[in-house]
């Protein structure tokens, strides 16, 4: 059935997925002359294909392992898999889309986006509070989410910087230290934005991540 499937998909991916690191680790190693360890990693990846052959042959039975590979939304996504296996290139996109992107800048732009997210939720949770002393430091490193290029959030980046100053004063010279009205609502709805940037799959920077969620969910 359709879960079956889905779960075999997820292994496959998995499987590309170590694959696509021990890649990136033997370019690595080739490039600091690590011969016998660039050996081991070449053992590691041929058990490997092995692996991603028999799980190609369950979810497409009978189709080579490029095209399984093309059929199941993989090749796109682990394209240095296939050129490390020398198998075909995929067809190539169409000239209006954009590439996926690569599995190691994937996890990165996931981890981006959740560090935005995670920083606006905290902060949207500590703007009731009596007091705002450690707000200064939320928005330090909120304002160091939202300085990914990747993520898009530049505009949000450029509206922290005017207000920093007076909030940071405020948060180590008040007694209490609690912003004020206005200073709450801008980080209300500043907070708001980035969280529904993050959220939203069909905007920068969630749009970025379609393409794995559309293949793997």
């Amino acid at each position: 059935g359709s879960s079956r499937r889905a779960a075999e998909l997820a292994s496959a991916a998995c499987t590309c997925a170590q694959m696509a690191l021990l890649i990136d680790k033997e370019c690595k190693v080739a490039q600091a002359g690590g011969a016998e360890l660039q050996s081991t990693i070449a053992l590691d990846l041929d058990r490997l294909y092995g692996v991603l052959q028999t799980q190609a042959d369950r979810i497409c039975p009978g189709l080579p392992l490029n095209e399984a590979l093309v059929e199941t939304g993989l090749a796109p996504l682990f394209p240095t898999v296939l050129l490390r296996l020398q198998l075909p290139a995929v067809t190539a996109l169409p000239p209006d889309q954009t590439p996926p992107l690569q599995f190691h800048d994937y996890l990165q732009h996931l981890a981006h986006m959740h560090q935005a997210l995670a920083m606006s939720t905290q902060i949207q949770g500590d703007l009731p509070e009596k007091t705002h002393k450690y707000m200064a430091h939320q928005i330090a490193l909120l304002y160091q989410s939202v300085s990914y290029s990747t993520l898009d959030m530049r505009d949000l980046k450029k509206k922290i910087e005017p207000q920093f100053d007076n909030i940071k004063k405020v948060t180590e010279s008040a007694d209490p230290p609690k912003l004020n009205d206005e200073q709450i609502s801008f980080m209300h709805e500043l907070t708001t934005e980035a969280i529904a940037r993050v959220s939203d799959l069909g905007r920068a920077p969630a749009k970025r991540v379609v393409p794995w969620f559309t293949t793997l969910s």
